[in-house]
C-alpha cells in the first residue's frame, strides 16, 4: 500500500512537470506548486529542498518518460519487425520532444542542474541503454565500441531533428516540408537516419 507521503510526492512531481511544460521552468516555484496542489509550503519542502531540487526531479522524470518510449521488447520479432519497432521508437522520441518542448529543453540544458544527482544519472543512462539495445539488435556491428558510436550517431540525428523542428521559423519557405516531416516521421527516419546498407538483424 502506497503511503500518503509517497502519494503526495508523486502528485507534486506530476503537477510540477505539467506546470513546467505549460509555463517554463523560470516561472515554476515551490510556492506556485504548493498553491496548485492545495498544500502548505512546508509540505512541498518536505519533498524538495529548493527549486533546483524540484527541477532535477522533473528532469529525471523527463528521462524516465523518454526511456519508456525507447524501451522495446524485441523478443520473437523478425528482422523487419525489429527494425520497424526501432524506427517507430525513434519517431516517438522526436514526437516526445515536439510535444514536451519545455521539459525537453530542461532535460538537455547545459546548466549544472542535477550534475551530481545519482537518480538523474542512472535514469539518463537507462534511457541511453535502450537505444544501445536497439542498435545491437538491428545493426551488424562487431564490437561494443561500434555499437556505442552508432548509438551516438542516431541520438545526435533525432536530437538534432527535434531541435530544428522546435526552433523552425513558421514563416520559412520550407514550412510545407517541415510539416511533411512531422506528419511522416517514420518515413523520414527510414530515408535518412536509418538508410544505410549495413543494417540488418543480428
Amino acid at each position: 500500500m502506497i503511503s500518503h507521503r509517497k502519494k503526495l510526492k508523486v502528485e507534486l512531481l506530476n503537477t510540477a512537470y505539467r506546470l513546467c511544460e505549460a509555463d517554463g521552468s523560470e516561472r515554476l516555484s515551490l510556492r506556485v506548486l504548493a498553491a496548485e496542489v492545495g498544500v502548505s509550503h512546508t509540505a512541498v519542502y518536505r519533498h524538495f529542498k529548493n527549486k533546483n531540487d524540484l527541477l532535477t526531479a522533473i528532469k529525471t522524470e523527463g528521462f524516465n518518460r523518454l526511456g519508456s518510449i525507447l524501451q522495446v521488447n524485441y523478443a520473437g520479432l523478425t528482422a523487419n519487425q525489429a527494425m520497424a519497432e526501432f524506427v517507430l521508437a525513434a519517431a516517438n522520441y522526436v514526437q516526445f520532444g515536439l510535444e514536451n518542448r519545455q521539459i525537453y529543453a530542461l532535460m538537455f540544458s547545459q546548466s549544472d542542474l542535477g550534475l551530481n544527482d545519482k537518480d538523474l544519472a542512472d535514469q539518463r543512462q537507462r534511457t541511453f541503454n535502450y537505444l544501445i539495445a536497439g542498435v545491437a539488435k538491428n545493426f551488424e556491428l562487431a564490437s561494443p565500441k561500434q555499437r556505442l558510436n552508432k548509438s551516438y550517431q542516431i541520438w545526435a540525428s533525432v536530437h538534432g531533428l527535434v531541435d530544428i523542428l522546435c526552433h523552425h521559423n513558421p514563416d520559412d519557405e520550407i514550412q510545407s516540408n517541415v510539416d511533411w516531416i512531422i506528419n511522416n516521421l517514420t518515413t523520414y527516419l527510414v530515408e535518412t537516419t536509418f538508410n544505410e546498407p549495413n543494417h540488418g538483424a543480428r
